[in-house]
């Protein structure tokens, strides 16, 4: 659909509002897929910032609207309704394909029967209102789920959030451009419209319920270790676990993305760096670490109990060491 054919389809009445009364500004009346708007302006009451609460990591995800940096997932049918939508646009788009490039072949037909059929197609089989109906039902019901989502947050209520009062949001930089993906599924899967929404409905319920709202460079985020903060890529093994490659910590992907952008608050990385040189940065910050001076050594008597049929048999691959036995061990410290 080319811009002049889409600016028909949105229809754009404005109307400025005339005498004393609540609302202000401008009421619009939009039509948009054969479907009319009235939205009307009003002025909102914001609370105080708040100054008592946590500080929480947001990382935007796919199959739940957000992981939390606190370990709470939040909106977890959203992937499943994308997934369901876009796959239904994907088996719709290939058959009104198929007719379309039929139809345009009867068109040019000689015969008349053939031409009357092209019509007949147009006019029956590649009709937009159905498919526009579905598309507004299906969007409505992603919105809702991201409503649902924020509010859960902002309100403190939900899995994971009962009694957390969040005092301040750290949120990776939505508008920033998501890179290449692993095939076109995906591409139209993670779709930027809601990205843009999730960003937009931030932005206003954390505005209207004084949290703060901090954005941070995100590049690299979910391949960085919490507990070494270690960066490698080979520290994501899958589309939802991360193993660290240093220490072999394991936990959730979104999870430790979260964690990671929390930690990103402090504004050591900048927010328009490009990913190359945030993972330098991302280098520098783990052997700075190395470096730091531990704490004095303490006495440790290790005791290590086997059984005759438990052998303690070690070898290394891909610079990874696995055990086959179970071990029992009893470590008693002693303070010098």
């Amino acid at each position: 659909m080319s811009y002049a054919e889409g600016a028909k389809k949105r229809q754009l009445i404005a109307l400025r509002i005339l005498g004393k009364g609540a609302l202000r500004g401008t009421i619009q009346l939009i039509k948009k897929l054969d479907v009319y708007e009235l939205r009307v302006c009003r002025e909102a009451l914001c609370k105080p910032e708040r100054t008592e609460g946590e500080i929480v990591g947001f990382d935007t995800g796919y199959t739940e609207v957000a992981a939390l940096s606190n370990g709470a997932f939040i909106g977890q049918k959203f992937g499943e309704k994308l997934t369901r939508y876009s796959d239904y646009c994907k088996e719709k788009g290939q058959k009104r394909n198929k007719l379309w490039a039929k139809a345009k072949e009867l068109e040019s037909s000689a015969k008349e029967k053939d031409r009357r059929k092209a019509q007949n197609i147009f006019k029956h089989n590649l009709g937009r209102k159905k498919h526009n109906a579905k598309y507004r039902r299906a969007q409505d019901s992603i919105k809702q789920e991201i409503n649902k989502a924020i509010n859960s947050i902002v309100q403190g209520k939900g899995d994971g959030l009962d009694g957390v009062k969040v005092k301040e949001l750290v949120i990776e930089k939505l508008s920033a451009h998501m890179g290449k993906t692993r095939s076109k599924n995906w591409n139209r899967r993670l779709s930027s419209w809601a990205r843009g929404y999730i960003r937009q409905c931030l932005e206003q319920k954390c505005k209207q319920f004084g949290i703060r709202l901090t954005q941070v460079n995100a590049c690299h985020s979910s391949r960085v270790c919490p507990a070494c903060f270690y960066p490698s890529k080979d520290n994501r093994v899958s589309t939802d676990r991360v193993k660290c490659r240093n220490c072999s910590y394991e936990g959730h992907a979104d999870t430790c993305a979260a964690k990671e952008i929390l930690r990103r608050r402090s504004g050591e990385i900048p927010l328009y760096a490009p990913p190359g040189k945030v993972f330098e940065m991302l280098m520098v910050q783990y052997k700075r670490g190395l470096e730091v001076p531990k704490a004095p050594p303490f006495s440790c008597k290790t005791q290590l109990n086997e059984s005759e049929g438990e052998k303690k048999s070690l070898y290394s691959r891909d610079d990874q060491v696995f055990s086959t036995s179970q071990k029992r061990q009893t470590v008693a410290c002693i303070s010098q």
